[in-house]
């Protein structure tokens, strides 16, 4: 009923869009993408208070199928056969989490801290001063959810801040790390996961001085802003005429 009574239908990523231009093609004519807009640049300094460890954050909520379960069981991997890579590594995690997550996390190796609920300023300021944020993604083939782009991804960029993505192939989240914003990874393949901790850490010093890839203007305010302008302005257009 909203698209069939719409003018202009705004979606904010190219999965979704394509989604409900397949669902509703007598509509498809309206349907456009508006991003999510990312932040002014911050401009940060590396952080290397942590004896060479590659230090990475998350800061969100665990439930359902987004659960650290992957990350944990890639440490376990790690813990079983490459023991001295876990030296190198601290991951801490800010948020809340279900029941079944906490057990999870309280399983798993001590490079895992969990502090559990902290203020919005705290864990951006931890976010900030990590090596890579970690994105922890729904294990879903749905298109919708493949579709959805977080918030902090968008904060990643704009920060010029590398991310690692638990993320489903084929998701909006891995097309922007493989475009240079990070790494991504299937939440099906924790050993997949470990090679790629392997891979990261032995590529700390590189990883922390590297210049961060420009961020997309198609995701800055003002593209965005502009963009809705016109649209709103072939909306007039169209009604005058009428």
């Amino acid at each position: 009923e909203c698209f069939e009574k719409a003018d202009l239908a705004a979606l904010t990523t190219q999965g979704q869009a394509e989604y409900y231009r397949k669902k509703y093609p007598h509509c498809a004519h309206k349907i456009f993408i508006s991003p999510n807009v990312m932040p002014a640049r911050i401009e940060r300094a590396p952080d290397l208070a942590l004896d060479g460890r590659l230090h990475i954050v998350f800061a969100g909520r665990l439930y359902g199928s987004r659960s650290p379960k992957p990350l944990i069981e890639a440490l376990d991997i790690l813990r079983a056969t490459r023991p001295e890579i876990l030296t190198k590594l601290r991951f801490d995690f800010y948020g809340n989490a279900q029941a079944d997550a906490l057990e999870l996390l309280s399983r798993a190796p001590d490079v895992l801290h969990y502090h559990g609920h902290v203020s919005f300023a705290e864990a951006n300021a931890a976010q900030h001063a990590a090596d890579l944020v970690l994105a922890i993604e729904p294990d879903s083939q749905h298109p919708l959810i493949k579709g959805t782009l977080l918030s902090k991804i968008t904060d990643c960029m704009a920060q010029g801040q590398r991310m690692l993505a638990i993320t489903p192939s084929g998701s909006e989240t891995e097309r922007l790390c493989k475009e240079g914003y990070g790494w991504a990874v299937p939440p099906s393949n924790p050993k997949e996961l470990s090679e790629c901790l392997i891979e990261l850490v032995s590529g700390v010093y590189k990883l922390r001085y590297a210049t961060p890839k420009e961020p997309e203007q198609f995701y800055a305010v003002t593209p965005v802003i502009h963009d809705l302008l016109q649209h709103m302005r072939g909306l007039l257009v169209k009604t005058h005429a009428a």
